[in-house]
């Protein structure tokens, strides 16, 4: 993503850790099994402020202020965060979710969001413009690495959740089962934020997680494994 003056952003690679297989090695996530001394040694490694918003996701559309998560002692369910304060993280945990980063440019507002199909089916990067208050015009979008289209096979179940407008984004091949389909994250999701008037602003890095084991944690490819971290903070 294009650098705005006054944020940084990262999105973390499944390597250069301290967690042993099968969450090897810079696996962030304490609630898959591993070692929690890996896992925090891991957190603490991430060069950014060590105020991070991790939430409990649960493949809502839910959006919190990434203020009432710091101050709360426990983990909010949420798939979403957003602040406008300096040196406070918010971040989303992935591995093939679609991790989806937000800048206002203008007042200054940031968030991270988790958008699995469910979050996208319930519109989840809309209901966070929402809460943060933004203009679209003045938003800068990145769509970060998850399962690519030639990899994420669902049912006709998963289809007839979306709407029609996004029957288009999922594909049918001859090697697939009858009712299977191959969908496509990166486009659902950039249709979602066409309908709310960003365009040009959007930014991917679409590797494929599922296809890259070498770089990236998948879910869907391996079951047991860590998970990457895409966050994102304002500065002083």
């Amino acid at each position: 993503m294009p650098r705005v003056e006054g944020v940084s952003c990262l999105s973390t690679y499944r390597s250069g850790g301290a967690s042993t297989s099968p969450f090897d090695s810079f696996n962030l996530g304490l609630h898959v099994g591993d070692i929690e001394a890996s896992v925090i040694k891991n957190r603490l490694s991430l060069p950014c402020p060590k105020s991070i918003a991790w939430l409990n996701q649960t493949h809502s559309n839910t959006v919190v202020n990434a203020v009432d998560v710091i101050n709360n002692d426990n983990l909010l369910n949420a798939d979403a965060c957003w602040t406008n304060q300096p040196n406070l993280v918010c971040g989303i945990m992935t591995a093939d979710c679609l991790p989806v980063l937000l800048v206002d440019k203008q007042q200054k507002k940031i968030a991270a969001v988790h958008c699995g199909w469910r979050g996208l089916q319930q519109k989840i990067m809309t209901q966070t413009l929402l809460r943060m208050k933004s203009d679209p015009s003045h938003v800068q979008v990145w769509l970060g690495p998850a399962i690519g289209p030639c990899a994420f096979e669902v049912g006709v179940d998963v289809k007839n959740a979306f709407s029609s407008q996004y029957q288009d984004c999922f594909q049918g091949h001859s090697s697939l089962s009858k009712n299977k389909f191959f969908a496509d994250v990166y486009q659902i999701a950039t249709l979602e934020l066409n309908s709310l008037g960003i365009h040009k602003s959007i930014y991917k890095n679409d590797e494929c997680t599922y296809s890259n084991p070498e770089r990236y944690f998948s879910y869907r490819r391996d079951g047991v494994t860590g998970r990457m971290a895409s966050l994102i903070w304002l500065h002083n």
